[in-house]
């Protein structure tokens, strides 16, 4: 059952955000795993959205595991915390109806 990470940032203006989360997309490609961007025009009203979608668990533990030692990913993580603010992150697990 697929897991989805779903993180909720501040600030940063599109010409700016866009081009680091394409970046962050090209390294989770590599890894088989899905990675989506988008703005909230309700709720958080002006947010960034990011939706990171595993295959399964195992996955999703095998590559948290990894990040700590992943200097591509620390940089990266690093490079988009300077132009945006984390708000929060929900883990969730999809069913299949």
């Amino acid at each position: 059952m697929p897991i989805s990470a779903i993180s909720y940032y501040r600030g940063g203006a599109p010409e700016t955000v866009r081009p680091l989360a394409q970046q962050m997309k090209a390294y989770w490609q590599n890894h088989g795993i899905e990675y989506r961007l988008a703005r909230c025009h309700t709720g958080q009203v002006g947010h960034w959205m990011v939706v990171v979608r595993y295959p399964d668990w195992t996955t999703y533990a095998k590559l948290q595991d990894s990040f700590g030692q992943d200097s591509e990913y620390q940089q990266l993580v690093a490079a988009i915390g300077q132009v945006v603010t984390f708000v929060s992150r929900e883990l969730v697990t999809e069913f299949d109806l």
